[in-house]
């Protein structure tokens, strides 16, 4: 074979990947008109990097500055002039102008001239096709999150955006994707739009076009609780039926399908909270919805379709009721509920193994690790202080106890902010209990709220249906079997059991702590004279003293009446946030 018909051959090859890659780039325009239409575009990049002879302000365009690969030949421009185009016929992207002047500068040089530039140049556009391959599955990996964050209502946000801190400039380039963000004041990373919504889905769309996630998270399965950096903390247990062959019958263990929450440490030394929801893609559900048989499991058990915008409902709430909260109130206020850092998509992490359930996909949501953890662990560890401070002599009984009520009275304080912004901007939380709210140093945010709804547009303030709740917190109406509702009044009385749980578990932690340390406070003088039974009397008779002096406190303060109030059977006789609020800050 001559030189002549090997670059034939190389042409031939040349105008196929040619081919192939302005294929790909109208895939990758598509999905990209996709997210604009949902509200997100990709940010503009310096025109250093840009590549383009001709661009457009179509979608496609934006795609071409951020993957394009043009020869070194080819001369890049960093003006914005548009290609002039048909009705009928589309106008050229740049990057397929690209692909063109390339083919074409090839068969050129390749015409009488040895291969190797026809070579060099093919292994070029093989490599941008992969590229172009590899960005159009990325995007259309995300794409489903996208619709469920553009549903959201971003371009709703942008009001509070504006209003909570200034845009940047076009043109100064966008952040890098990057795991490393800092909260600011307002919940919201820096460098970047205070909108929630507007953050989490310009990180997805930023992360999947320069070809990495926006959080390097690694795979995380249940059937392996610890690792070097992560730390199972919670997962669904359950007794499989006999029938299930490929499970052992009778001894419970993890539940096939389950969603995990785990800590997670990285490289340098910050912990994460990340929340693993497997579900279905919308080509799997499509497949069930037209009665395609599943594939078997490896559990032999099939659950019920999960959609992605369901298992990102937590993370697509929170950034709602935040960035609602942010246009509604002032722009330098708090979030009402703790914002998340990260959500995407990814292959579901249990395929294959017995924790199979018929998922494909798994929705990940990453939060910020809170080192003082819920509203209960917070009262015992103080309790405990307090009663450790009382027996070593830095205080008495009487003060130490005084202060812990009144700590506690701040906290609950704080709480009710929480609750009252959020039924500010129109939301109610369902399931309000101290486990759900989580102690920052400044302030206390709520968490877990997927099953918070609007209950804007009612005409009496309820929403049918009872939600996700817990049984000892909810209202009567909430767990009514015929007609279940809840609504503003149903989150005032979880609020007020609440209270109620926080002040037993403040008196009894400090009670316990205090008959704990008079018990080692007689190990130290070696009261040898006194017999077992009588250790036990004196350590209940201090637990009893101590925990009498905090529930008096607490009387004194008043938090025993408040939460009476809250809890009336009668959702018209409950006061509302506003009123609470207005009491405890002694207005």
């Amino acid at each position: 074979m001559g030189p002549f018909d090997i670059s034939s051959l190389l042409n031939v090859q040349l105008r196929d990947a040619s081919d192939e890659l302005s294929d790909a780039l109208e895939r990758t325009g598509t999905i990209l008109r996709l997210y604009a239409a949902a509200g997100f575009k990709p940010a503009p990049k310096p025109s250093a990097t840009a590549v383009a002879a001709h661009t457009d302000t179509s979608a496609s365009a934006c795609s071409s500055a951020y993957c394009g690969l043009a020869p070194a030949s080819s001369p890049s421009s960093s003006d914005g002039s548009a290609s002039s185009s048909s009705p009928t016929t589309s106008a050229p992207t740049s990057r397929q102008s690209s692909a063109q002047c390339l083919f074409t500068s090839c068969q050129q040089t390749g015409s009488g001239s040895p291969s190797g530039p026809l070579q060099h140049q093919l292994r070029e556009a093989e490599a941008a096709l992969l590229a172009e391959r590899l960005t159009a599955a990325a995007l259309a990996e995300q794409l489903p999150l996208i619709r469920a964050l553009g549903a959201s209502g971003p371009a709703t946000c942008t009001a509070a955006a504006n209003r909570c801190c200034s845009q940047p400039s076009a043109s100064a380039p966008p952040p890098p994707p990057s795991d490393r963000l800092v909260l600011t004041a307002a919940g919201c990373p820096a460098g970047t739009p205070a909108g929630h919504v507007s953050r989490l889905g310009q990180g997805l769309l930023d992360a999947a076009l320069a070809g990495q996630p926006p959080m390097d998270i690694p795979q995380l399965n249940p059937l392996a609780p610890r690792t070097d950096c992560a730390r199972l903390l919670k997962a669904a247990h359950w007794q499989p039926p006999t029938c299930l062959a490929s499970l052992q019958p009778g001894a419970e263990q993890l539940r096939p399908g389950t969603a995990s929450v785990w800590k997670l440490a990285d490289e340098q030394g910050l912990d994460y909270i990340v929340k693993v929801e497997p579900c279905h893609s919308d080509r799997e559900l499509a497949s069930r919805r037209a009665g395609n048989k599943p594939q078997a499991t490896g559990s032999g058990m099939l659950v019920r379709p999960r959609s992605i915008a369901q298992a990102a409902s937590e993370a697509i709430t929170a950034a709602r009721i935040n960035d609602q909260c942010a246009a509604m109130g002032s722009p330098s206020a708090p979030p009402p509920v703790l914002p998340p850092l990260s959500t995407f998509v990814r292959p579901c992490s249990q395929l294959g193994s017995v924790l199979d359930a018929g998922y494909d996909k798994e929705v990940v949501v990453v939060f910020p690790y809170v080192e003082r953890g819920d509203t209960r662990q917070w009262v015992s560890s103080l309790a405990a202080l307090f009663a450790r401070s009382a027996a070593a002599g830095c205080s008495s009984l009487r003060a130490s106890s005084r202060m812990l009520a009144e700590e506690l009275h701040a906290k609950v304080s704080d709480f009710g902010a929480a609750v009252e912004a959020l039924h500010n901007s129109g939301w109610v939380h369902g399931d309000l209990k101290p486990e759900n709210a989580v102690v920052l140093p400044d302030r206390l945010v709520l968490i877990d709220v997927a099953g918070a709804a609007s209950v804007r547009g009612t005409w009496d303030g309820f929403l049918p249906g009872s939600g996700t709740y817990t049984p000892c917190y909810a209202p009567p109406e909430q767990g009514d079997e015929d007609a279940p509702r809840r609504g503003r009044p149903s989150d005032v009385f979880s609020f007020g059991a609440s209270v109620k749980t926080m002040l037993q578990d403040a008196a009894g932690s400090f009670g316990w702590a205090a008959g704990e340390q008079w018990l080692q406070d007689q190990e130290k003088r070696s009261m040898q004279y006194l017999s077992p039974r009588a250790l036990r009397s004196g350590a209940r008779n201090a637990a009893w003293k101590a925990r009498k002096a905090v529930e008096a406190a607490a009387e004194r303060l008043g938090l025993p009446a408040l939460a009476a109030a809250c809890m009336a059977p009668n959702p018209a006789a409950r006061p509302t946030m506003g009123q609470l609020r207005a009491w405890l800050c002694g207005c």
